[in-house]
């Protein structure tokens, strides 16, 4: 069975500009993936007639159905029915009921019509409508083919640039059209796997033949803020097909990578770290003196019923004491005393009846230090010792990496403390 590509185009200077979001194209190649049809390209162009014809003429060529937002409005630069019918080579022509469609809509309003406004009703010939209920600018379902000099035979959908209009004329027009023309589509899956404390490079070596191209299913790797995703893609006649295709590559993964994956299909960290703690019943108290409060914000957004953290404390970095001997001797609140690291995820935790308190201490956030790499910070994670376990896990990490994210690599680190620490009393 033949797999189609499609190619979707926005048109509008607003786009190009940077004025406004493309928010149409994720969309619709969202609804194409759901009906099984990769889309290979993303074209934009403004409203240039001579830039557009040469996006329309090349998308044409390289795919097989092509799906356009924007430009069919009534004014001189909405350029896109113009443009299709130069590339087919065919001329515009009116259509009556277009016409008596957008006088209607004018007269229901009680607005006068401008007489600009029927180039809307002009489509290229051997067009079909695509009927827009509750908008003047109806769209365009056109098929290229070799009659019109071209080597393939090409489906194209105009859409307006309207995000209401363009999905509510998809899902009555273009979805059943493309369900009719793919007969059986297959279906695309994706899914993902999201590991922490290696980097991009560490892992793809550590899984060299699984993000090779040309393998079916293809392995790709992404980083984020020190966030490693690996997409595993198929494509099948069915969700159990593509299912069984994927299943071994996922397994390899997680047996080569072990406990660097943390995840699957869009869980964060906090995420993991809040189903651990409430499959087991458990709950933690955060103490920040360093990273602003963003571990427990982390946890809080995750912990969606707040049955897991119990409370967030925010010390002044002048309380935390190098003397460990501190903790053991002050019985003063623990917002107002000197402790040691350890002293405070005691505290923290028997004060909020907590199973589990995190301490992170001070960060020293000059900029000369982090470019040495000697801004170091400490988290220490303490829990009633059962069972011969041990009741305290201490990391000492660098606050380091580009100025956009590290702290929120610091964030990831404490949260993934956490979850192995988890982990390693299951």
């Amino acid at each position: 069975m033949k797999t189609r590509i499609a190619e979707v185009i926005s048109l509008g200077d607003e786009l190009v500009s940077g004025q406004r979001l493309d928010t149409n194209s994720q969309w619709i190649s969202q609804q194409l993936n759901e009906l099984g049809v990769p889309t290979a390209f993303h074209s934009t162009v403004g409203d240039n007639f001579e830039q557009s014809l040469q996006v329309f003429e090349t998308a044409v060529q390289r795919a097989d159905i092509v799906v356009t937002t924007g430009g069919l409005g009534p004014t001189a630069d909405d350029l896109t029915r113009e443009i299709i019918a130069r590339v087919a080579r065919v001329t515009l022509e009116r259509d009556p009921e277009v016409v008596s469609h957008i006088r209607q809509m004018y007269s229901r309003r009680k607005v006068q019509m401008p007489e600009s406004n029927l180039v809307q009703a002009d489509f290229p010939a051997g067009a079909t409508v695509i009927h827009n209920p509750e908008g003047t600018a109806p769209g365009i379902d056109f098929i290229f083919s070799p009659d019109h000099e071209h080597s393939r035979e090409c489906r194209v959908f105009s859409l307006p640039g309207v995000p209401a209009e363009m999905k509510q004329m998809w899902l009555l027009h273009v979805k059943p059209a493309l369900k009719e023309l793919l007969g059986s589509p297959a279906v695309i899956m994706h899914r993902t796997l999201h590991i922490f404390g290696e980097g991009e490079s560490k892992i793809e070596s550590m899984l060299p033949d699984l993000v090779r191209r040309g393998k079916d299913p293809t392995t790709g790797i992404t980083a984020s803020a020190a966030t490693i995703t690996l997409r595993v893609s198929t494509a099948g006649a069915n969700e159990t097909e593509c299912q069984q295709k994927i299943e071994p590559v996922l397994q390899t993964i997680t047996q080569t990578l072990g406990d660097l994956v943390f995840g699957a299909d869009g869980q964060t960290l906090a995420d993991v770290v809040i189903d651990l703690l409430k499959k087991r019943g458990q709950t933690v108290a955060v103490v920040d003196a360093g990273l602003h409060g963003e571990v427990a914000s982390a946890l809080a957004m995750a912990d969606h019923d707040r049955t897991a953290l119990r409370n967030a404390i925010l010390p002044a970095s002048n309380l935390f004491s190098t003397n460990p001997e501190t903790a053991e001797k002050s019985d003063s609140n623990i917002q107002s005393q000197s402790m040691s690291l350890l002293g405070w995820a005691k505290r923290v935790r028997q004060e909020n009846e907590a199973d589990f308190g995190i301490a992170i201490g001070p960060v020293d956030r000059d900029p000369a230090m982090i470019e040495s790499g000697k801004s170091v910070f400490r988290v220490l994670i303490a829990c009633p010792e059962t069972g011969g376990q041990s009741s305290v896990s201490e990391k000492e990490y660098v606050f380091r990496g580009h100025s956009s994210w590290r702290q929120q690599r610091a964030v990831k680190q404490v949260l993934n403390q956490l979850r192995l620490f988890l982990n390693q009393r299951d």
